[in-house]
């Protein structure tokens, strides 16, 4: 609701708030400047392809994403995004792999039977 007035009052808000910081008060522009003017969230990280279909694969974007960091490319807070995706994905590849095993393993302990 407290937003929902915020959105609806930003213009007025906003002259107000600058208003008094240029007589010197800016408590208030920086109270509600961050309301007003909020940033893009989740905007999408231009990385190129980063391919993790296998185990290999992964390995490859790892040192990519770190290369990238490295010359600039992208920030170090979406490489720790991008090495979180990267590491899900690596714990879904090592699950489907351990699950298959499994099943193999039992299929060779039926047949056995």
């Amino acid at each position: 609701m407290a937003q929902q007035l915020l959105d609806t009052h930003s213009d007025s808000v906003m002259r107000k708030a600058l208003a008094e910081a240029i007589k010197g008060d800016s408590s208030l522009l920086r109270t509600f400047l961050p309301y007003i003017l909020s940033r893009p969230r989740d905007a999408p990280v231009k990385t190129g392809p980063l391919p993790v279909r296998t185990m290999e694969e992964l390995a490859q974007t790892s040192e990519a994403v770190f290369k990238r960091v490295a010359s600039g490319q992208i920030t170090l807070q979406e490489a720790r995004e991008l090495s979180a995706l990267i590491e899900n994905r690596r714990r879904d590849l090592e699950t489907r792999d351990l699950d298959a095993r499994l099943r193999a393993l039992e299929e060779a302990l039926k047949s056995q039977n």
